[in-house]
């Protein structure tokens, strides 16, 4: 799931769960949400031009590049709260249904 993707769900998630959207905004404010939705774009993964997932060795070229001067603690704590976030937001669609 790239970082588009993972904003979509949210935000559904946050229409139809006020708590939960309050939660998202929260984060949304600190500097590692915003790193890391840098760092999930499909850019960084995916050829958009050409269509197809970037070779190994591309990748790994531009998530390193995304990381430098990075505090990878922060952005690790961070990830591990966006995940909890994009999967509570699933949760809440789902249970919507």
């Amino acid at each position: 799931m790239y970082a588009e993707e993972m904003e979509d769900v949210l935000d559904e998630a946050g229409k139809v769960n006020e708590q939960f959207h309050e939660q998202w905004m929260d984060f949304i404010g600190d500097e590692e949400y915003q790193q890391l939705m840098e760092f999930f774009a499909k850019e960084n993964f995916y050829d958009t031009w050409e269509d197809e997932p970037l070779l190994p060795e591309q990748r790994t070229k531009k998530l390193k590049a995304a990381l430098v001067g990075k505090d990878r603690i922060a952005l690790i704590q961070a990830a591990f709260t966006l995940g909890w976030l994009v999967g509570r937001a699933e949760q809440i669609l789902r249970d919507k249904e």
